[in-house]
């Protein structure tokens, strides 16, 4: 088996990466950013031999404080000296082992994306594959490759993810700087000036406010039922203001201090695309019927021409960045994914790029040396959505039998050659510092285990205890699913057959086009869907399961479908936020845990996703071969990557 597939029997992924920070300094380099695991202390002083002379280049020191339960933050000040004053040249010579800054523009000292290749080439037509088309334009409604695979070319965001390396490091990008105020309840961002969107229009802070409105406020626009689906990473920041003192200055203000790394993540979320202003206003934040060819980014491709078989997209030639794009022209092909139509297309050189390529097909397409291959490891996690706003799952004890006889592991299983699932940790992630539990635990712990006889006959017991003996008065239960890709009737099919083979519940599967799919989940008409997710953006219960069931600012989270409110829950979260010494986050994210299986609000599943990238040797600057790397549709943009046709 080749080392990219590995992550199939691997327990769990160590700890997903929070954020890496970068901010500039006018005299000296200053490097922000987020380890994962040591805390150290060193001083490291390199020589490089000049001719006739020896001259100390670099003198690092790198200082790392962990704050309890907060971000840690690494300061590294580089002071470049001579120690030695010679009548000759000097030759400075600095050594680095890992890129965390892209070479700023020669024109202005501060951050431009450029390609880490010298030699890049510039020019040609990049061909990708994209899952389409999408229903409709509005991508704030939803956080699919749907949408984000094609429109991120399109435009800009306040920070960025750097996805020339695995570091994935938070760099600029429409703010080229940012600072916070000691309390950590304010942040301040600094736009670039003289960004143009591609009908000529000049960025200011206003339209930085109206998207953030739209991302985090959407009540504020008049379109009844306006729902943005980047919400809550804002939300349980508890941004309670956006302020904009000039035209080139955004303030974000939270209620209480939220950590860099949450403020951070939310900046440099790929889908917060920042819209003009005007057209916000235009549609009332409502995008669905904003076509694309006709709306304006400020990004490094313009969408020119959209069929139901492809959209071209072309350079921007009013670009902000002197550097990018090295492409002049992208086509992006509809093909659905995870099925043998991207193996297909790849193999026959139709398209030079793909994600979500079938993790069954890897090693195939891998015999063939043209092809190279990055690992993407999604912070996603998974549940089993099981409609409790009506019978039978208004029902804790209906939910609880049905989350005995799945078999979640099996469905990863059965899945493995069209989508990579991570079976672990029970309902938090490993490696974030509360409790988890192992692959191996998993498989012996109850509501995870694949059901033996006890737990069958327990979840019978339950529906006699719920009104409902063998099944019985439980009308045909519709189980709702995309038509998009096979994954999901894979896991119907076995839900259905597990409910009627252990509990007598009769099923139906429907499947519809995603953006249905989408309005049919939010409006809660069906009675079980495959899976919804609460991302791990920010890799902390707080977060994520305060997103997935909890109440924020009055009203349910994001991801909160079901509008659950419960107090204690409520408390239980709020009790873990406020905690930073780990032995008791330890003990209270314990009684969380035992708190969620006790009301079975939805089916835990898994805690990671695994999608295999790939592309053709002709395709350079993206993310190098055979590596990893974190995050949620971040290597769309395209901006660095150029094309090597021979």
């Amino acid at each position: 088996m080749l080392a990219t597939l590995r992550y199939f029997r691997l327990p769990a992924i160590a700890g997903l990466i929070l954020v890496l920070l970068l901010a500039l300094a006018c005299t000296r380099e200053v490097v922000r950013e987020v380890p994962t695991e040591v805390i150290i202390e060193k001083e490291v002083v390199k020589e490089v031999q000049v001719p006739g002379e020896t001259v100390v280049v670099e003198k690092e020191v790198v200082r790392e404080v962990q704050v309890p339960g907060e971000t840690v933050v690494v300061e590294k000040e580089v002071v470049k000296e001579v120690v030695k004053e010679v009548p000759i040249e000097v030759e400075k010579v600095v050594e680095r082992t890992k890129t965390l800054i892209a070479t700023p523009s020669p024109a202005d000292q501060r951050f431009f994306m450029t390609t880490l290749d010298p030699m890049a080439n510039r020019g040609g037509t990049l061909i990708t594959s994209n899952n389409g088309p999408p229903g409709h334009f509005d991508f704030y409604v939803s956080g699919s490759i749907t949408w984000h695979g094609w429109m991120t070319p399109m435009y800009d965001n306040l920070l960025r993810k750097d996805t020339r390396t695995p570091d994935v490091t938070i760099v600029p990008d429409l703010a080229h700087s940012w600072s916070a105020n000691d309390n950590l309840d304010t942040y301040t961002f600094n736009l670039r000036e003289g960004v143009q969107f591609h009908n000529g229009a000049e960025l200011t802070s206003n339209d930085v406010k109206r998207t953030l409105e739209r991302v985090i406020f959407p009540d504020r626009f008049e379109t009844t039922g306006l729902r943005s689906a980047y919400q809550a990473i804002f939300q349980t920041a508890k941004v309670s203001e956006i302020n904009t003192p000039d035209d080139y200055t955004v303030e974000l203000v939270m209620e209480e201090p939220r950590s860099v790394g949450w403020v951070m993540a939310g900046a440099s979320e790929q889908g917060v695309k920042i819209s003009q202003a005007s057209v916000l206003d235009q549609y009332d934040g409502n995008l669905r019927d904003a076509d694309p060819t006709e709306v304006s980014g400020t990004g490094p491709f313009i969408t020119v021409e959209r069929t139901d078989d492809y959209v071209v997209q072309e350079a921007n030639p009013n670009y902000w960045n002197p550097n990018a794009p090295y492409i002049d022209k992208i086509q992006h092909i509809w093909l659905p994914l995870m099925t043998p139509q991207i193996t297909a297309a790849l193999a026959a050189n139709r398209v030079d790029w793909s994600m979500f390529v079938p993790p069954g097909d890897v090693p195939t397409l891998l015999e063939d040396p043209q092809f190279k291959v990055a690992i993407h490891l999604r912070p996603t996690y998974h549940l089993i959505p099981l409609n409790l706003t009506r019978p039978p799952f208004d029902d804790v004890r209906v939910r609880k039998a049905v989350a005995l006889v799945f078999d979640q592991e099996a469905l990863i299983e059965a899945g493995s050659q069209v989508q990579a699932l991570l079976f672990a940790g029970g309902w938090f992630g490993e490696g974030q510092g509360v409790y988890s539990l192992s692959t191996e635990q998993l498989r012996k712990e109850k509501y995870w285990r694949s059901p033996t006889p006890e737990d069958i006959a327990e979840a019978q017991q339950l529906l006699v205890e719920a009104g409902y003996p063998n099944g019985e008065g439980i009308p045909t239960l519709d189980l709702l699913g995309r038509a998009d890709g096979p994954w999901w009737e894979l896991v119907l099919v076995l839900e259905q057959a597990w409910l009627k083979q252990h509990l007598n519940i009769n099923s139906e599967i429907r499947l519809a086009e995603v953006s249905v799919v989408g309005d049919d989940v939010r409006g809660l008409r069906f009675d079980i869907y495959p899976e919804v997710n609460s991302s791990m953006r920010v890799p902390t219960p707080e977060y994520y399961i305060k997103n997935a069931f909890g109440q924020c600012g009055g009203g349910p989270c994001n991801a909160n479908i079901f509008n659950y409110n419960d107090p204690k829950l409520d408390m239980m979260i709020r009790e873990l936020e406020l905690e930073f010494d780990p032995d008791r986050r330890m003990t209270l994210s314990k009684e969380l845990s035992d708190y969620l299986t006790q009301e079975m609000i939805m089916v835990p599943w898994d805690t990671g996703e695994i999608t295999y990238h790939m592309y053709n040797d002709e395709v350079k600057g993206y993310m190098p071969h055979n590596t990893e790397f974190r995050g949620v549709y971040i290597t769309n943009k395209w901006d660095h990557v150029w094309l090597d046709r021979r």
